[in-house]
């Protein structure tokens, strides 16, 4: 017997101006083959997390943290603060290839804060390498006060590569 109950269905649109959720009831659904997570899943097996890894390994921040953020709309728990961190170091990247140094600098420090209490390794992300290669790239926004015309390193900005069992 499916496991009905009432629930919160939420939809991201998206527009020409930007991005939106829709949030609806409904009574009597079944969740068990809704595609979204549910409290005994893994949430690094979710495929939006390697879909994210892909877009940022590709420079594509802004859509790797969209992805990211559909993710972590659904989680609960202690690895949400891990896939939040994970969002906030992609608008960094954005941020600094804009040249926004006060929203980069905001976002390293609160993102590299939040993935730092994993230890050094959290679903198979280097997560110490990863920040050593996020303050390389981004160490003409991290001086303070930061240069007048902050240029990010593009080329030491990390690829996530997910070594398994570390």
């Amino acid at each position: 017997m499916p496991d009905v109950q009432t629930c919160l269905i939420s939809t991201k649109k998206r527009t020409d101006s930007g991005s939106f959720w829709i949030a609806s009831r409904r009574n009597n659904c079944d969740v068990t083959n809704t595609g979204l997570m549910t409290a005994d899943m893994d949430p690094a097996d979710d495929p939006r997390f390697a879909e994210g890894i892909r877009l940022f390994n590709g420079r594509d921040f802004f859509e790797a943290h969209e992805v990211w953020e559909d993710l972590w709309h659904e989680m609960a728990g202690p690895d949400r603060r891990f896939v939040q961190a994970l969002i906030q170091a992609a608008v960094c990247a954005y941020h600094s290839g804009n040249g926004n140094a006060r929203g980069a600098c905001r976002l390293f420090e609160s993102a590299k804060r939040y993935m730092t209490t994993y230890g050094s390794s959290h679903w198979g992300v280097d997560i110490i390498g990863f920040w050593e290669s996020m303050a390389a790239a981004l160490a003409e926004f991290r001086c303070d006060p930061p240069s007048a015309s902050p240029v990010l390193l593009a080329d030491l900005l990390p690829i996530i590569v997910i070594r398994p069992n570390e």
